[in-house]
């Protein structure tokens, strides 16, 4: 092929290629025909889009005792079986802090005794009617 001819074939690709995207910008309001549609092997995939993981909902906990709270703090919370700081915050809708000062109180009136203590958890247990030292 010469070079002449090399030219007059690129010239007739761009002509069919511009006639192309002109018809495709006339018909883009239109559903476009068969013709105009990417392969599917060409076709780029969309980015990932990284999910936020498991959103968890915002408790509103209470920071001090209201009356019913506390009465419930006195009659149900010494009859559970494992007590800590985190299933009297997530029972009783208290805050850490004033969960831990409801347990202080629960042991010094000798309604619960301690198992195990560290720094980061300390676990209580109910007292049963043979360790009750007042009965």
């Amino acid at each position: 092929m010469s070079h002449v001819e090399i030219r007059v074939k690129d010239l007739v690709t761009f002509m069919m290629d511009s006639l192309d995207n002109f018809i495709y910008a006339a018909n883009k309001d239109k559903a476009t025909p068969h013709l105009f549609k990417p392969a599917k092997s060409c076709v780029r995939k969309q980015k990932k889009k990284w999910s936020k993981g498991k959103q968890k909902e915002k408790v509103n906990n209470m920071v001090l005792f209201d009356q019913a709270t506390y009465d419930k703090l006195l009659s149900k919370a010494p009859m559970y079986k494992l007590i800590t700081t985190s299933i009297l915050s997530d029972r009783l809708r208290v805050n850490g802090s004033l969960a831990r000062k409801a347990i202080r109180e629960l042991m010094a009136g000798g309604l619960i005794r301690m198992v195990s203590a560290h720094a980061s958890q300390q676990i209580y247990i109910r007292v049963t009617n043979k360790e009750c030292s007042w009965m």
